[in-house]
C-alpha cells in the first residue's frame, strides 16, 4: 500500500472524529489487508475492531452479526460508550459481499444447472441483505446492544469503516456495480493500489 493511501485514510478518520455524521466518510480499498494499515490504525489512540465478511451472518441466523461488532467495541473500551462510538472498524475480504458473478461463481458447489442457479440466487439474497444492513451502519443509525449484562444504544454515526477487498484490477464502475447504490454513496472513491512497474529486463523481453 502506498504511503499516500495511508495518509488519505487517516485524513478520513480525522475528519470523521472531528465532524462526525458527514457522508462519504468510509473507505473501500482494493487489495489485501496491509500490515502497514493494521499497524497504523492500531497506533491511533482509538478502539479498533477487525473481522472478515466470511464471519458475518445475516441477522436472524446463527453466528456473528454486525451488531456483535458494536458489543465487542464497547467491551474493548470497558464500557466507555462514547469512546466506542468513535472507533475504526476494518472488514476484510469485502469482495465476498459483492453481488458480481465473478465473486460468487468460484464459491459454488458442483451440481446441475438448476442447482447452481438456486445456489446463486440464495447467495445473491444473502449478500444483498448484508449490504443493506451494513448500509444503515455506514449512514449512521442507533442499534441496541448488550454488554457486561447491561442493555444500551449504540450510535454508529461516528464510526469509520475501512473495507478491504481483492477486486482483481476491476474498474471503479465495475466494483460499484456489485453493490447497492445506497451503500456506495457512503464511500470515499476506491483507492487502487499502484501496480509494480515492469523492470527494464522484463520490458526488453516483451519487445523481442
Amino acid at each position: 500500500m502506498e504511503k499516500s493511501d495511508l495518509k488519505k485514510i487517516l485524513n478520513v478518520i480525522a475528519m470523521n472524529q472531528t465532524n462526525g455524521g458527514f457522508s462519504n466518510r468510509h473507505v473501500l480499498l482494493d487489495g489485501e489487508m496491509d500490515k502497514d494499515l493494521i499497524r497504523t490504525i492500531k497506533d491511533l489512540d482509538m478502539p479498533t475492531f477487525r473481522c472478515s465478511v466470511s464471519t458475518i451472518a445475516n441477522e436472524g441466523y446463527f453466528g456473528f452479526h454486525l451488531s456483535d461488532i458494536l458489543r465487542r467495541l464497547v467491551e474493548s473500551t470497558n464500557g466507555d460508550l462514547q469512546k466506542a462510538e468513535r472507533a475504526v472498524v476494518l472488514i476484510d475480504e469485502f469482495e465476498k459481499m459483492s453481488m458480481d458473478d465473478r465473486f460468487i461463481t468460484p464459491l459454488l458447489e458442483d451440481g446441475t444447472e438448476d442447482e447452481i442457479k438456486k445456489q446463486v440466487h440464495k447467495e445473491m439474497i444473502s449478500r444483498s441483505l448484508n449490504q443493506l444492513s451494513l448500509t444503515s451502519y455506514l449512514r449512521g443509525t442507533t442499534i441496541p446492544f448488550t454488554a457486561f449484562g447491561e442493555d444500551g444504544l449504540f450510535d454508529t454515526s461516528n464510526l469509520t469503516f475501512i473495507l478491504v477487498g481483492d477486486y482483481k484490477d476491476m474498474e471503479l464502475s465495475e466494483i460499484y456495480d456489485g453493490y447497492h447504490s445506497a451503500f456506495t454513496n457512503t464511500l470515499m472513491p476506491v483507492i487502487i493500489r499502484e501496480k509494480d512497474k515492469p523492470s527494464k529486463e522484463t520490458s526488453k523481453k516483451h519487445r523481442k
